[in-house]
């Protein structure tokens, strides 16, 4: 064989491989992320938890070109809908993708999950909670930019201090 060949053969092999691994299941960190605590926007503009609230919110952060990746505590479900409700249902219900929705397992609080996925995306954390119980661990929270505070005004969404996706 030919040093060509043999170079030929191993380009073919990295290829068949990055291939192969790219359908395994593993998935690439999206593009522009921000985190979203879906517990607490589940609960803007009327106080009651609903999905209005969130898919406005989602929706916005999309129009700006962002991508949320949105996290809730295990009883979502029973407070959007009094019964119990995984991950792959309730993407389907905010029409996003599964890889975007995480519900924590029950008796896990969902803030340190979120934030630490916020730090390693070096995401922004959309959320009205200031994570007081958390700010020893996670300094991040007392930083300037890391959280984002909303509201609804009707159904316009108020977000300051977000970061549009370039």
């Amino acid at each position: 064989m030919t040093a060509l060949t043999i170079m030929a053969a191993a380009c073919l092999a990295l290829v068949f491989l990055g291939l192969w691994f790219g359908r395994s299941g593993t998935r690439a960190d999206p593009v522009s992320p921000i985190v979203v605590d879906g517990s607490n926007v589940m609960h803007w503009g009327t106080g009651a938890a609903n999905f209005t609230s969130l898919r406005l919110v989602l929706d916005d952060l999309i129009a700006r070109g962002l991508t949320p990746i949105v996290y809730f505590d295990a009883n979502v479900g029973y407070k959007l809908l009094d019964t119990h409700i995984d991950a792959p249902d309730l993407a389907r219900l905010l029409s996003l993708p599964r890889s975007q929705v995480t519900i924590v397992a029950s008796g896990t609080p969902a803030d340190p999950v979120l934030i630490e996925r916020a730090i390693a995306l070096r995401a922004q954390v959309v959320s009205n909670d200031r994570f007081m119980d958390w700010r020893a661990a996670y300094p991040v929270l007392r930083g300037k930019g890391f959280l984002v505070k909303g509201r609804l005004r009707g159904e316009t969404v108020e977000l300051r201090g977000v970061r549009v996706a370039v």
